[in-house]
């Protein structure tokens, strides 16, 4: 997981589209609330033994925004669906917004796996 996890910060804090929304906002697992708006959070799973040779990581990236930021987010979100399906090894799943009550702000979730 460590391997991916590496792999993922590099290529989306490598990608101009990325820097120019979240500049390097991006963090493993938890944010704390002193984050500035917009950011980025990813979680990791596994999949073990795939196939004989590849495991699948179930990815999810929150994308963060204030609440009055959702079509900001939503077109944020139309342009990492392009990178993620532009990333070796990876398939794209799906999208979905979501309000936080508790923290007041939104955001919305990228699933993804990459197999490796």
């Amino acid at each position: 997981m460590k391997e991916v996890s590496e792999m993922l910060f590099k290529y989306f804090t490598s990608s101009e589209v990325f820097k120019k929304e979240m500049n390097e906002r991006l963090f493993p697992v938890y944010a704390s609330e002193a984050k500035e708006f917009p950011f980025a959070v990813y979680n990791i799973g596994e999949v073990p033994y795939l196939t004989k040779d590849a495991r699948s990581f179930p990815i999810t990236l929150s994308l963060c925004y204030e609440p009055e930021s959702y079509l900001s987010a939503i077109d944020f979100a139309d342009k990492m669906k392009e990178l993620i399906e532009g990333m070796r090894n990876a398939e794209w799943m799906s999208s979905q917004t979501v309000f936080d009550d508790e923290n007041q702000y939104m955001y919305v979730n990228i699933n993804f796996n990459v197999i490796q």
